[in-house]
């Protein structure tokens, strides 16, 4: 959790998904670029019309750290939980077939 509150994406690479962490970083980076090129365009413009937009990347921001901890504090602690498995192939008949278990 301390991770993704250091570098959103950091604790879920460190749990072993590189995917989702992928996404959350890259979340992250375009927010804030978002932010910082709004905030460029208001310092040019003397009106103060667009300040919304950019608090909204702000909090936007702000949101993703704190999913990305939330994520990655929940990921590590229900990696050991073993939720089942799915088994796809081939039945008797040749037909394809899925079959779900799931424990509780």
């Amino acid at each position: 959790m301390l991770r993704s509150m250091v570098l959103p994406g950091w604790g879920q690479m460190y749990n072993g998904r590189p995917v989702k962490g992928s996404l959350f970083a890259a979340a992250e980076i375009g927010s804030v670029v978002a932010f910082f090129v709004r905030r460029n365009q208001l310092n040019k413009c003397p009106a103060t019309v667009g300040q919304q937009e950019r608090n909204v990347y702000l909090f936007t921001s702000m949101g993703i750290v704190l999913v990305s901890m939330a994520d990655a504090y929940v990921d590590a602690h229900l990696d050991s939980v073993d939720w089942g498995k799915v088994e796809v192939g081939p039945d008797e008949k040749g037909k394809m077939k899925v079959k779900l278990s799931v424990r509780f």
